[in-house]
């Protein structure tokens, strides 16, 4: 049985602050270390239901977070920045489930720790389908579109019910309670991940369950980013269109195609942003 961990950092129990979420924060090597023992848990639990294979992609900004040497030697990692399938690197239909551990809730939502979408400056608001999307959406629409379901979902207590909205009573995690965006109420880490692992446990084995999240195509993803510049500069890749001063949006029949763009306009946005504010 094959599974992908898509591992992300604002949702990891004791981690509240920005701080924590870059090289240049003093929190900062705690909070791989933080995220390095829940992937640990969730492989633990997995393993321990008779997953074979686990491939772990480090889904954090440069995707360079999770430590190496601490990482359960039963997965495989995938680290870097340079990824079409950004979080969600090297999935294809062979897989038989995806975890989400560590996520965080779209922008914009009340008590939602960390929380943002993807970028958290350059792209204010997403969409698909004219839907409101966080990458919960995203990345269950992405695995959807290979026929693989979303076993488990863990982080803050809006991520949840964020994700159990989307793709109903799947297997999560609590690890944590956002008071505001930047304040919460955590779990102690070791009854975080105890949680985590007896969830990836269950998850495994009630996988027969699970059901794909799939987006009928075609499917638009629209973005409003944080300047009319970054739209102006997104309007340079061929298929984008533009929406409005700060908005573009992109359609396809081919899902994964959507990430591809979505990389490539990142990029751009993040380069404006560098090139003004840098």
């Amino acid at each position: 049985m094959k599974i992908l961990i898509s591992a992300d950092l604002e949702g990891i129990a004791g981690l509240a602050d920005p701080d924590a979420m870059g090289v240049r924060g003093s929190q900062y090597l705690t909070a791989q270390r933080l995220m390095t023992e829940e992937v640990n848990a969730a492989i633990e639990g997995a393993l321990s239901a008779g997953a074979t294979q686990i491939v772990v992609v480090d889904a954090h900004g440069r995707g360079r977070n999770l430590l190496p040497e601490l990482l359960h030697p039963g997965a495989e990692l995938v680290q870097g920045s340079i990824r079409p399938l950004r979080m969600m690197q090297e999935l294809d239909g062979s897989f038989d489930g995806v975890f989400f551990v560590g996520y965080h809730a779209m922008a914009g939502t009340s008590q939602g720790v960390l929380n943002h979408t993807l970028m958290g400056y350059e792209i204010q608001d997403l969409s698909l389908n004219a839907e409101p999307a966080g990458e919960i959406r995203l990345n269950a629409g992405l695995a959807g579109s290979f026929g693989v379901p979303v076993l488990l979902l863990t982080g803050d207590a809006q991520t949840i019910a964020e994700g159990k909205a989307l793709l109903g009573d799947i297997e999560t995690a609590v690890v944590k309670t956002g008071l505001d965006r930047y304040t919460a109420r955590s779990l102690h880490p070791t009854v975080a991940r105890d949680r985590i692992r007896e969830a990836a446990t269950r998850a495994i084995r009630q996988r027969a369950c699970a059901r794909p999240y799939v987006i009928a195509p075609p499917v638009t993803l629209t973005i409003r980013f944080a300047s009319t510049t970054m739209a102006a500069v997104a309007d340079y890749v061929p298929g984008v269109r533009v929406e409005g001063p700060r908005t573009v949006s992109y359609t396809t029949h081919h899902y994964p195609e959507l990430l591809e763009i979505y990389a490539a306009l990142s990029m751009l946005a993040r380069q404006v942003s560098d090139a003004v504010y840098g």
